[in-house]
């Protein structure tokens, strides 16, 4: 039954002495439901429930403290036990007391317009007015890709989105990297009627909460299609991103206290002009196209300089020293860009696609066979209308040539890198890392597209 009691706040949630959060889904009673109980800071018990990414009714008890905690886990006990026609609830996996839901109305979240603001005030891009468009299309991009159609919130003060029950876990990520791998396999098939299917549809959602509506059958619409699958696996990549953020945000404060938070952006770019450097980019795109019809009409039209601070500084310190630098093409969609460009080209666990050579970084010398990445052409995906792909200095070291592609375990013992060659199992070049700080973005190159 509705209540009349008034919202748990973001302090009430941040200094509470005990909290259980429980998430239930399932597809076939149409749940998608959230419980949360608290011992809040005067002893006293309050907890809310609800449909994830609506408004969530909260009920307050006048309890001493050992009664609340009592209650909390009494209630915690009895949906965790829930049988027969009652569907039981699993732990949510979503970090620290101080992430709400997303109708709390605590500070924070933003809209894609404040994150244009802190990018164009973080990033230094020395006044170019197209580097300021530049970043501006970016930011618009990134966070609508995120954020469209879901409850995936982001915020400004730390760089990071975040579900609309928190930020999960680094190890809740890893899961759902598998288990959308295997709704893939479903979706491949057209199987959407299996209990097998829709069993792992609501496992996923479970870990990583997203507002479905109120209609049966949302997970036919989350899951629909190959796109549909990409933007949950960009989804998984930008709140890992944002996982590794608040991490290095805590070490960050650990370590100095009184210093301020950390920028988001350690980033410098710089719109290249010099004709020597942008004859070699297009001298390279040039003598490095492979056969990939779809995108032969690309041509290169801007290159600008990229610096990303902490990215350069671990290549310098430890990269480098691996040697058997290349420059290699990296190609990714544009709501990828301004992820990376904050914090550089990081490894996604088990990713659902192009991990023929275990979780690496995944490089070619054949420009078009990266640049097809840009167009989501691997995936199935249309094209976009702006291209983009970045040149990066790529140590090597030590190289394994495979004869072979899936069922190997990767990096291979005594190698620093894979460089499966065209016509091994693979048609185009691929050259893979498996440590961030062997590779460093040098150039970022838009292409036209018509």
């Amino acid at each position: 039954m509705p209540t009349n009691d008034p919202p748990i706040t973001d302090t009430e949630r941040a200094t509470a002495i005990h909290c259980q959060r429980l998430i239930c889904a399932a597809v076939d009673e149409n749940n998608n439901k959230a419980w949360h109980g608290f011992v809040l800071a005067d002893g006293t018990y309050a907890a809310e429930y609800g449909r994830v990414g609506q408004s969530m009714q909260t009920v307050r008890k006048d309890l001493s403290e050992n009664a609340s905690k009592a209650k909390v886990d009494k209630e915690v006990q009895k949906r965790l036990n829930y049988h027969g026609d009652k569907q039981p609830y699993v732990h949510q996996r979503t970090v620290g007391a101080g992430g709400g839901n997303a109708s709390s109305g605590g500070g924070g979240n933003i809209g894609k317009s404040q994150v244009k603001q802190v990018a164009i005030k973080e990033i230094n891009f020395g006044g170019n007015a197209d580097l300021r468009n530049l970043i501006s299309w970016l930011a618009d991009v990134n966070v609508h890709t995120i954020t469209a159609n879901t409850n995936i919130t982001y915020d400004t003060s730390t760089g990071s989105f975040s579900t609309p029950l928190g930020p999960v876990t680094q190890d809740a990520v890893d899961d759902a990297r598998i288990l959308l791998t295997d709704i893939r396999g479903f979706v491949r098939k057209n199987d959407f009627d299996s209990q097998k299917m829709k069993r792992t549809a609501a496992d996923f959602i479970q870990i990583i909460p997203q507002a479905t509506g109120m209609k049966r059958g949302w997970y036919e619409v989350l899951f629909a299609n190959n796109a549909a699958l990409d933007r949950q696996s960009d989804l998984l990549d930008s709140l890992e991103a944002s996982i590794q953020q608040i991490v290095s945000d805590a070490d960050d404060k650990t370590k100095t206290a009184a210093k301020a938070g950390p920028a988001v952006f350690d980033l410098k770019l710089v719109a290249v002009d010099d004709p020597k450097v942008i004859k070699f980019v297009k001298d390279k795109y040039s003598k490095e196209r492979g056969r990939h019809g779809d995108v032969a009409h690309c041509k290169v039209k801007k290159v600008h300089a990229v610096e990303i601070g902490r990215t350069k500084k671990a290549f310098e310190a430890k990269g480098r020293k691996v040697g058997n630098i290349m420059k290699l093409w990296h190609g990714t969609k544009a709501s990828n860009l301004l992820s990376i460009l904050k914090r550089g080209l990081i490894i996604p666990k088990s990713a659902s696609n192009g991990r023929m050579y275990g979780d690496g970084l995944y490089f070619s010398d054949q420009s078009t066979k990266s640049l097809r990445y840009a167009t989501n052409a691997w995936s199935g995906g249309g094209n976009s209308d702006r291209l983009f792909m970045l040149i990066c200095e790529v140590a090597m070291g030590k190289t394994h040539s495979p004869r072979g592609g899936w069922g190997s375990h990767y990096p291979v013992s005594g190698s620093d890198s894979t460089f499966a060659k065209a016509g091994s199992s693979v048609m185009n070049n691929e050259m893979i890392v498996y440590k961030t700080s062997q590779a460093n973005p040098l150039y970022l190159v838009e292409f036209t597209t018509r």
